[in-house]
């Protein structure tokens, strides 16, 4: 989406980081890009293409990208109720939240989450 292209490249602008692919041999999976920290190569984001469904637990095939994010245990339940914000999928739901990359949220705001979750991924 432009939406995960333009978060990508802000990534890379204030993080220096380009994603890494570690699911390449994966034709599912190929395309979830994961963002590092240097040197301890901890995640603190990833991009991926998934089932709407996946997200609103129905069954709508449509693709939508998503960000996993790391989050405060606590801050679960207030982003939750923000549209366009999910718990994560496949990941821990009280760590991680899944973002929409649809314009449902600034880019602004994704970019003050992902802020968020480096610094909670040190």
């Amino acid at each position: 989406s432009r939406q995960a292209n333009r978060i990508t490249q802000k990534i890379q602008e204030h993080f220096h980081v380009k994603p890494d692919f570690p699911w390449k041999e994966s034709s599912r999976n190929q395309s979830y890009g994961v963002f590092r920290h240097v040197p301890s190569q901890k995640w603190f984001a990833l991009i991926m293409d998934i089932k709407k469904g996946q997200l609103d637990k129905d069954k709508n095939n449509e693709p939508i990208d998503v960000i996993n994010l790391k989050i405060q245990p606590d801050q679960g339940t207030a982003l939750h109720q923000i549209t366009g914000i999910y718990p994560a999928y496949h990941m821990n739901h009280k760590n991680w939240i899944s973002v929409a990359l649809d314009e449902s949220l600034a880019d602004e705001k994704i970019m003050a989450l992902l802020h968020t979750s480096y610094e909670l991924t040190k």
